[in-house]
């Protein structure tokens, strides 16, 4: 659109101001209405509207990055605890499936390894002393 514009332009130096125009609102440089002064109406407007379009749409795109790396934050947080949940599970699913096997590996694990609520643990001791008594 700007090319049809510039290429219209019957005076080179305006063709020049406007094409110097759109490099510095490319590269995100504000481009004063003054300094359009010499270019049609038409064309100093169609500069200056797409100037404040490709703005907002740069804050648009600010702020869907920084709600994007909010998000991932987010995510990766959330993660990192599901992570350790699932690690915690496996281990006392790991232990249930051992004192089926061997109730006598209930005694093994030390007190400050229990990844089972206090009476949970208990429940689980019962259980295992329940089982090496049916085995005798």
């Amino acid at each position: 659109m700007f090319e049809r514009m510039v290429s219209t332009s019957h005076d080179e130096s305006a063709a020049k101001l406007a094409l110097s125009a759109i490099k510095k609102i490319l590269l995100d440089i504000r481009v004063e209405e003054a300094n359009l002064e010499s270019l049609s109406e038409e064309l100093r407007q169609t500069i200056l509207t797409k100037q404040d379009e490709l703005l907002k749409d740069r804050e648009k795109a600010k702020t869907l990055a920084d709600e994007s790396a909010a998000a991932l934050a987010e995510y990766q947080e959330e993660l990192a605890e599901t992570l350790e949940l699932k690690q915690k599970v496996t281990n006392q699913l790991d232990i249930i499936s051992e004192i089926f096997n061997n109730p006598d590996i209930i005694k093994s694990i030390e007190a400050y390894n229990v990844p089972f609520a206090e009476g949970n643990w208990e429940n689980l001791c019962r259980l295992a002393e329940m089982l090496q008594d049916s085995r005798e």
